[in-house]
Parts: structure tokens; C-alpha cells; sequence
């Protein structure tokens, strides 16, 4: 699927389909209004594996193309360049199937664009009845189809505003307890995870239950059994691809055997994340090791290289050809093996343990009901049985011997794959996704400092956040895709500050905190809905063409904007009270700024306290940005006369400091005017006194906490 900008000025060229497509915009919607034709929009990305399948078996199909034209003016939208249309339709799919996903396709009005049927995938069949559907009714019972007075905003209700007590009087416990409750019941305990087939990461949930392993309030442990069971069922699964170390999109069965298995670079950015969190908490190797292949696939697979730096890609497909010179692509392909392709490649001994350890079977170990299209039959998904420890005992062997046969078998096995033809490479550099990568980059600069480059995790962040800066920047406003035009919708920014605070924090260079602030002043500007009790909107209240201002709220795939925008007004609130601003080297910093991070947040809180104490599994990150908010985050001050002064002074402290992660504690470098470098502990509005001495810091950070 092409990437469209949304341009109503110059036809895309979008697809070879003999459907006559239409970017999203006015010229599409002019049309339809002159023919008196409803909109068919279809919603999909450029590595989506139904949106390949309905494209060939539907839109490539001569009658269905046909009727398709005739009934309908026919728009495609990409959901990675243009995510806020996506979401407004996607949240009256889910409204009334249930369900959502992709492709989406929804028929809608040109005038004033209310959607009257949709749905996701739909055969040739299926368009066929459904065409046949519209035409008359649109024909003969419109008002029936579309009733009048309808429109978007009555069909996508907001929420009412706030009618519950204030979360700063029910307390951080009962969001806590709230919150490990309702995980606990939907929590799969014989798999990991939560909820059944078709399984997600849902990576939102980790940030949460490491939160609250750390606060050491969960008396059970429940939250740190969770993802310790969770993370390693996802890494021990097919999910994961054993091979290339990258995690596929998510798993068709319980189990996390069959993946769907494109494999996206927002999922492998937070993965990564978690498992180095997790390691910091725990000490345990394995979570270590799992994020090092994490890291060291996007390294290969998805960064680039351009002439202005470097940024990382959007996706791999999930369909690539079986052989050189196929016709037909097929799911999987790149990933799945036959036993014989094992052995041949590995010797017979050393490959009949391999495949032991992996669950390979002579016939293949994908079951019909999850191969529709018999794509898979006589293929192995790779999934790990048991320990390499149990294994060696199953075989008779030392656990040395087995951890070489499997680590060998993979390093074979990678060079033997990448002979086959690769998937499809979706090379957009997209800003949100970017935004994640920089958080990660900054986690793993603190995690993985050992080696033969003890700075690349640190280099290659700041070489990002440059490339963003000086690529994806224009007129103070942050795009969505390089090298386009599309304007950057509040979950970009959202993310992007976040990355860059998180940067800031490695080495405190205070650029990337300008840079952060910069972005927040705009993000405020276009999206803050002063009409409102307190959220960001979704898409900018001057953008006609985005239709409606929805509130992003839900985190999904990605943890919304709203529970980013709440964590970082939280932490650039405590920066601002907790310093001169002047000294932070920023130009026309000022108390107001500090005034309205704190109006906001505390803005936000109370606006979506009703659905934190309600729906805490729905958006498990604004949880964990609002527990941070009630606990007051401490900040770490280093006053120095300069950045390289200040930035050692934190190492010395990260080195005598036992708890290696503190996400309710912020860094901050503030320039001094006098020789000697310092560090003060703040929490609230309360500094303690400034010492040279960086264990002095770290007992102060322990009292506090």
C-alpha cells in the first residue's frame, strides 16, 4: 500500500488495481457529492498482511473493481501517515463490531463524511453483496441508511466531564490496587498475557507493573509475576523470532506460537525497553539478553542510513516469496522452516537437538485452524519447548553443549535465511515511532554499556534526535513522515518529547531539553483543547480535513498521547519548580511555563480520573503517569559550571546508586555560576541540602522514596 499525504491538489498514484483510488481530500469528496456516490475508504499500511490478501482478492478482481467505481468514489488512506483519520473510523468500527483492524473499510457520507457501514476485511463475495447493498440503499432509503441530524460527534460520544471525586483525594493505592486487579483477572496464567486469541504484546501493561514493582507496594508480587511469566512465554514463543531476534506483531493463538508475522518497529522499540527494565529490577540475564536481540535486529533490519543521518524504518512485511522467481507471495515464508532444511544445514546430530529444543516436527507443527490459506502446511514455526538447561537433560547432554547447538544453529540458520527472498521493507521514517526508539536508545545507553562500543546506544540516540531535529522539523512544527508535507498529529510530538527527555536524562545535555520544551510549547498550541476539562486532542482544531477533534485515550499498540503528554508535563513541571529556570539553558524560559505544565497536568488528571479508576487495563501508561503525579516525582538537581562537570557527577551517582532504575526521579543539570559541582534532592517543593558527594545524593533519593 502506497503512502499518501492526503493532497486534494495532485492525483497519487496509489495502486495498479484497477479500483479507481483517491487520496484522502477534498478532490475525492468534491467528486462524490458531484455523482451524489457514497465514499468507500479503505485504511491500511504498506506491510499489512489482510490488506495484501483483500487487495489481491478484491480490488485486483475485474467486477468487484468495477462495481466499486460505479457504486462508490473509492479513497485509500495509509494509517501511518495519516493516523488521526484512521482513528476516527476505527473507533466506529470497533463501536459496532465489536472489533477493529486492518484493512478497514467503512462506507461514509462525501458532505459530511458519518460513516453508515464498516467493517475489516471483506472477500470478493462479500464486496460483492455489500456494493450491491449500498447502491440500493443509498438509492431508495437513504434517510434510513444515514438519519438526519447525525453526525460524528454523535455517533463518537465524548465523555461527559468529570463527576467523580479527585484522583489526589481517593489516593495512589486504590489506582494501584484497581489496576492489579483488573490485569489479574483478564491475566492468562497457563501462557502469560492477557486475554486469549489473537494475543498482543499490549507493552502499555509492563510499564505499569513495573511501576509497581518498584514502588514495592504490590504485597503479592502480583505484578512482577506477571510480566516475568509474560515476558518470558512471549520470548520463548514463535512470536519471537527465533532467528533474527525480532518480535513479530502478535500471536494468532494463545500460546504465542503463530504469529501474524509482520514485524513493526514500535513493538520491537517498547519490547526492547521492557526487557532492559525488567533486567534493571531484577538482575536476571535472561531480559538482558532477550533486549540485546531485540536491539540488535532493528539495528540490521530497520535503521537507515540517509544522507542527512540516520532514523529508523516503519516495518517488515509479513508475506515475502518462498523462492527466487515465485509469482505469489506467501505469510511467513521468509520465517518458517521444514525439518529437512534444519538438518541439512546443521549436521543430523546437532540439528535433531535443534529441532527438539524447537518444537520441529517431520510434518510440520502449524495447525490447520491457523493456516486459512495453507500457506504454512509442512512448515515449522520455531518456539522454544523448555529451558536449554531442560532440554540438555531431555538429550542426555551438558547445558554447554545445548546453549552452543543453539546458539551455532542460529547464527547458520540466519545466513541460510538471508539467502531467501527478503519481505518487503515499509522504509517511512515516521516521527511517533522515532520518539519510542529515542526512549529505548536512552534505556539501553544505561543497561548495555559494555563492549567493544560502550557509547553506540548513547551516539546513535543523539544521532537520531539530531536527524529529527534537523530533518523533520520545519517552521517549529514537527512533521509526521519524512520527506513529505503531512503535519505531525499530537501522539508525534507526544512521543517525541518523551524520547528526548528520556535522552536528556543519560547525559543531560541540555539541548535536547531546548528541543523538548520547543516542541511542548507547540504541541500546547495546536492541540490542547481549552474548551475541554483537560486533554490533548488527536489532530489540530485548524485541520478541516481531519474531521473531528477526537481525544486519544486508549493505549493501544502505542501508549496514547494523552499518557505521554501526562509524563512529560510531569517531569518538565518538576524540572521547572525545582530549578532557577534561567539556569537551564533555554532561551526565555520563564516561571509561566512551569505554571502551565502544572495547570495541565493537573488538568488531565482530574478529566480522566473516571476512566483510571474504571478502565485502568485500557490505558495501563496514563496509570503509571498518574500514580508518578499523586507519589510527586523527586528531581535530582547537579548544579555545575559546565555540562561535562555535571555529567560525570551523575555516573558517579548511577554507579554507588543500588536501584539502577528510578522512574519517579528526574536529572536535571543547572548551571552554576561558581567552581564545584553539587547535587540537591527535590521533592514537591522541598529541596534538600547540596552535597559534593554522590552517595550523600543517592541516601537522600532513598529517604525521599
Amino acid at each position: 500500500m502506497a503512502s499518501l499525504t492526503g493532497s486534494s491538489t495532485n492525483r497519487l498514484p496509489i495502486s495498479d488495481n484497477p479500483v479507481d483510488w483517491y487520496p484522502w481530500g477534498e478532490e475525492a469528496f468534491q467528486k462524490a457529492k458531484a455523482e451524489d456516490k457514497p465514499v468507500f475508504l479503505s485504511v491500511g499500511y504498506s506491510t499489512c498482511r489482510w490488506c495484501h490478501v483483500m487487495e489481491r482478492e478484491s480490488f485486483e478482481n475485474e467486477e468487484v473493481a468495477k462495481m466499486m467505481n460505479d457504486v462508490c468514489v473509492n479513497v485509500k488512506v495509509d494509517r501511518e501517515v495519516l493516523p488521526d483519520v484512521d482513528r476516527v473510523y476505527m473507533n466506529y468500527v470497533t463501536a459496532i463490531s465489536g472489533r477493529g483492524g486492518w484493512p478497514m473499510s467503512v462506507w461514509i457520507t462525501p458532505d459530511t463524511k458519518i460513516p453508515f457501514f464498516g467493517g475489516t476485511y471483506f472477500p470478493p463475495q462479500a464486496m460483492e453483496q455489500i456494493l450491491t447493498q449500498v447502491k440500493d440503499k443509498w438509492k431508495n432509503e437513504r434517510d434510513k441508511l444515514v438519519p438526519k441530524g447525525n453526525s460524528l460527534s454523535d455517533i463518537l460520544q465524548e465523555p461527559a466531564s468529570p463527576t467523580s471525586p479527585a484522583l489526589s483525594q481517593l489516593g495512589l493505592p486504590l489506582l494501584r490496587d484497581r489496576g492489579l486487579a483488573m490485569l489479574g483477572q483478564m491475566y492468562d496464567r497457563t501462557h502469560g498475557g492477557f486475554g486469549g486469541a489473537p494475543k498482543f504484546p499490549t507493552q502499555s501493561r509492563f510499564s505499569f507493573l513495573h511501576l509497581v514493582a518498584y514502588l514495592a507496594e504490590d504485597s503479592n508480587n502480583l505484578g512482577r509475576k506477571m510480566s516475568a511469566f509474560t515476558l518470558k512465554k512471549m520470548a520463548m514463543g514463535g512470536i519471537h523470532d527465533q532467528i533474527g531476534l525480532g518480535f513479530h506483531r502478535y500471536s494468532v493463538d494463545a500460546a504465542w506460537h503463530i504469529p501474524h508475522f509482520e514485524i513493526m518497529l514500535y513493538d520491537n522499540a517498547q519490547l526492547a525497553y521492557h526487557y532492559l527494565t525488567y533486567y534493571v529490577l531484577t538482575g536476571d540475564e535472561y531480559y538482558r539478553t532477550v533486549a540485546n536481540g531485540v536491539l540488535a535486529y532493528l539495528d540490521r533490519v530497520l535503521l537507515k542510513k540517509t544522507d542527512h543521518g540516520i532514523a529508523y524504518m516503519s516495518a517488515e512485511d509479513a508475506e515475502s516469496y518462498e523462492e527466487e522467481g515465485d509469482t505469489i507471495k506467501k505469510e511467513g515464508a521468509f520465517y518458517v522452516w521444514t525439518r529437512a532444511q534444519i538438518t541439512a544445514a546443521l549436521g543430523e546430530k546437532d540439528g535433531d537437538a535443534f529441532c527438539d529444543h524447537f518444537g520441529v516436527k517431520e510434518e510440520g507443527n502449524v495447525g490447520l485452524e491457523h493456516d486459512p490459506h495453507k500457506e504454512l502446511q509442512g512448515k515449522n514455526v520455531l518456539m522454544e519447548q523448555r529451558s536449554a538447561e531442560e532440554t540438555a537433560t531431555a538429550l542426555g547432554i551438558s547445558t554447554e553443549e545445548m546453549e552452543g547447538i543453539i546458539n551455532r544453529g542460529r547464527e547458520v540458520l540466519r545466513e541460510e535465511r538471508d539467502k531467501r527472498p527478503k519481505p518487503h521493507l515499509d522504509d517511512k521514517i515516521i516521527a511517533s515511532w522515532n520518539g519510542l526508539m529515542l526512549k529505548t536508545l536512552a534505556q539501553a545507553a544505561l543497561r548495555l554499556p559494555s563492549g567493544p562500543e560502550p557509547e553506540k546506544f548513547y551516539n546513535q540516540g543523539i544521532e537520531v534526535a539530531r536527524f529529527v531535529q534537523n530533518q523533520m522539523i520545519k517552521d517549529g512544527k514537527l512533521l509526521r513522515c519524512y520527506r513529505t508535507n503531512v503535519q505531525g498529529v499530537c501522539e508525534d510530538y507526544a512521543s517525541v518529547i518523551n524520547g528526548l527527555l528520556a535522552l536528556y536524562q543519560v547525559k543531560l545535555e541540555p539541548w535536547l531539553l531546548r528541543i523538548a520544551v520547543e516542541l511542548q510549547d507547540k504541541q500546547d498550541e495546536l492541540f490542547w483543547d481549552e474548551k475541554a476539562w483537560g486533554y490533548f486532542a488527536s489532530a489540530e482544531d485548524s485541520d478541516a480535513s481531519k474531521i473531528m477533534r477526537l481525544k486519544d485515550d486508549h493505549d493501544g499498540p502505542e501508549p496514547s498521547a494523552n499518557s505521554l503528554s501526562l509524563h512529560n508535563l510531569v517531569t518538565l513541571d518538576s524540572i521547572c519548580h525545582a530549578t532557577d529556570p534561567f539556569a537551564l539553558g533555554i532561551p526565555n524560559m520563564s516561571e509561566s511555563r512551569a505554571e502551565r505544565y502544572q495547570m495541565y497536568a493537573q488538568k488531565m488528571v482530574t478529566f480522566f480520573t473516571p476512566r483510571l479508576l474504571t478502565q485502568p487495563a485500557s490505558m495501563p501508561e496514563m496509570v503509571s503517569a498518574a500514580m508518578i503525579y499523586l507519589k510527586e516525582p523527586m528531581c535530582v538537581i547537579i548544579s555545575a559550571p559546565e555540562q561535562r562537570q555535571a555529567e560525570v557527577f551523575l555516573a558517579k551517582i548511577r554507579e554507588v546508586d543500588e536501584k539502577k532504575w528510578r522512574p519517579d526521579t528526574i536529572y536535571v543539570w543547572e548551571r552554576a555560576q561558581k567552581e564545584g559541582v553539587t547535587g540537591r534532592v527535590c521533592a514537591g517543593k522541598t529541596c534538600g541540602l547540596p552535597s559534593g558527594d554522590p552517595q550523600h545524593v543517592v541516601t537522600e533519593l532513598g529517604n525521599v522514596h
